[in-house]
């Protein structure tokens, strides 16, 4: 297939067994109740959980998912597939993370298959709740700044200086 074109795909993803799974939707979880952040990456599968987590997503602020801008896996979804429904569900793109890209054959540069004309192909996109609407900005706001490579510090100290929380002055001295 597609991903043939670029160097290493052919063997890294070719199947080796296929097993069936029993599966249960992330809304009929009980044990969660709120949910803040939800970080999703199996595969191709992001766009399906997330339509079988609609109940589950009133509550959540912040959504980290794996998205493909180009087709990886047999039928899946890409990035504006994903970000769409996010949309529909009062969610807003934030960002991407990392951004990995293949070099496409035969491009290499001196003979790096890691270096020369490559593509984007997959990142993790992340989505926070429309916070022109939501009351849960200060959550959004942590989330956002206290995350691994997430962190969006000027999001978050804006978000946090318009509720009133912190002061500006408090911005400039100690963030």
């Amino acid at each position: 297939g597609l991903l043939n074109n670029f160097y290493g795909f052919g063997e890294w993803g070719e199947v080796i067994e296929r097993q069936k799974m029993q599966t249960v939707r992330l809304d009929d979880v009980e044990n969660i109740k709120n949910m803040d952040f939800l970080k999703i990456d199996i595969q191709g599968g992001e766009l399906e959980v997330l339509k079988n987590a609609k109940k589950k997503l009133e509550s959540c602020v912040v959504i980290q998912t794996e998205v493909e801008f180009l087709p990886m896996y047999h039928d899946q979804p890409l990035f504006s597939e994903v970000e769409q429904f996010l949309r529909s569900e009062n969610f807003i793109f934030h960002r991407f993370a990392p951004i990995f890209s293949r070099v496409i054959q035969p491009f290499p540069i001196q003979k790096n298959v890691f270096d020369g004309l490559s593509q984007d192909v997959w990142t993790d996109a992340i989505f926070v709740k429309n916070f022109a609407t939501f009351e849960k900005l200060p959550c959004t706001a942590i989330i956002l700044s206290h995350g691994l490579w997430l962190g969006d510090t000027c999001v978050a100290k804006q978000s946090l200086v318009c509720l009133g929380i912190i002061s500006n002055s408090f911005c400039r001295k100690f963030l």
